[in-house]
């Protein structure tokens, strides 16, 4: 739905995503919802409601019966390039496009970026830093890839 709608409705208030799932085990939806989220609803926390499950929804593929932990769907490393970048007390910024979440630690002067290639091939991209005084390194970056074998991949 319309997540700008809902933050003018509620604006002034904490905004939490708290009940998020759905069944793509490649962490695709899981990806645009996730970008959709922090660019349009402005929330200041999310969660993903269930991390062990079966059929692709959880970022642990598990069965019942018996009582089985099968392995990691990728949807749990693409959230890992979320969760494990951007902090408490970040603050999301505009990342100049839609396939990219800023967040800017201003007590550490910390940039992170998390940028979602949605083609199927390698795509550069140039990020416009020139609203900071002053850019300096390093620089790392982290991977994840949808349908292949990178997961969180230095």
């Amino acid at each position: 739905g319309r997540r700008d709608v809902l933050y003018n409705i509620t604006r002034g208030h904490k905004l939490w995503m708290s009940e998020y799932g759905e069944g793509d085990r490649t962490g695709w939806e899981l990806a645009s919802n996730l970008n959709l989220d922090f660019r349009f609803l402005h929330n200041t926390a999310w969660v993903y409601w269930q991390p062990l499950d079966g059929g692709g929804w959880g970022l642990v593929s598990d069965t019942l019966t018996p009582p089985t932990l099968e392995g990691f769907n990728t949807k749990y490393y693409v959230l890992a390039q979320y969760s494990r970048h951007i902090r408490p007390g970040m603050t999301i910024i505009d990342g100049g496009a839609d396939n990219v979440i800023a967040a800017w630690d201003s007590f550490n002067l910390k940039l992170v970026l998390v940028v979602v290639n949605w083609e199927p091939a390698t795509v550069e991209m140039s990020i416009d830093l020139g609203k900071f005084s002053k850019v300096v390194g390093p620089a790392s970056h982290w991977e994840t890839e949808f349908f292949e074998r990178k997961k969180y991949y230095r």
